[in-house]
């Protein structure tokens, strides 16, 4: 299923005009990664040889123009990354979004590492996409939850949560176990401190039960009960 957008959650305010620079940013940052795959893909004897045969005036344009001065180009993208993460910076100083001023970077530190236009390092640009992705589902903006993507995330996150509360309740049982066995003295403030003064409020709630469960009980079986007797 498509993405589904919601435009009118955009407004002609700062907040609006940072999801349309959001969503400018997604287009270059994938554009950036295709050519930095591409420029990968090309230093390769075989696909220039291809590629020659194919598109001769392309492939000696790429070569002598934009494959022999990539870091150039590269470049070119990182300054406007550097320039949009400079402005957010002073938008979230101004706004205090942070406790300290210094922490934005910090939280941000992928799209820092990012802009090092370094092997590995370029492609931690996939983090800002998958940041802004996110900025702009909790906005309203955009819906990915009925897409391949969002169903697969979704899964995935899910399963994570189970396995980890799963592990969670595990561990507190068995520290809960180990208290009890020991005898320590919080198992003890528990029975002096809240089990003890309410005695008779219990006893009276496990009796009820008793008898709810036996009647209960009775009323199922008691056919079978009579015949057996």
């Amino acid at each position: 299923m498509a993405v589904q957008w919601h435009r009118e959650k955009l407004r002609f305010n700062l907040d609006g005009l940072g999801y349309l620079v959001d969503l400018l940013m997604i287009a270059l940052v994938i554009i950036n990664l295709a050519l930095i795959l591409f420029d990968w893909a090309f230093s390769a004897a075989p696909i220039q040889q291809g590629l020659g045969q194919l598109a001769p005036a392309f492939t000696a344009f790429y070569a002598d123009t934009i494959h022999a001065d990539f870091i150039f180009w590269d470049m070119l993208f990182v300054s406007i990354y550097l320039t949009e993460f400079s402005i957010r910076w002073i938008v979230a100083i101004a706004r205090s979004t942070y406790h300290r001023w210094f922490f934005y970077p910090f939280v941000h530190w992928y799209d820092l590492l990012g802009c090092i236009p370094v092997g590995g390092f370029r492609w931690l640009r996939i983090l800002r996409v998958i940041s802004v992705l996110y900025r702009l589902q909790r906005a309203g903006i955009i819906d990915l939850r009925d897409t391949w993507l969002g169903l697969t995330v979704l899964k995935y996150y899910r399963i994570l949560v189970e396995e980890v509360s799963d592990r969670v309740v595990l561990n507190v049982l068995n520290g809960v176990q180990r208290e009890v066995r020991s005898g320590t003295p919080l198992v003890h403030r528990i029975e002096s401190e809240v089990l003890a003064p309410r005695r008779h409020e219990l006893v009276d709630f496990v009796a009820t039960r008793l008898v709810s469960m036996i009647s209960e009980t009775h009323r199922e079986w008691r056919d079978d009960l009579g015949g057996y007797l």
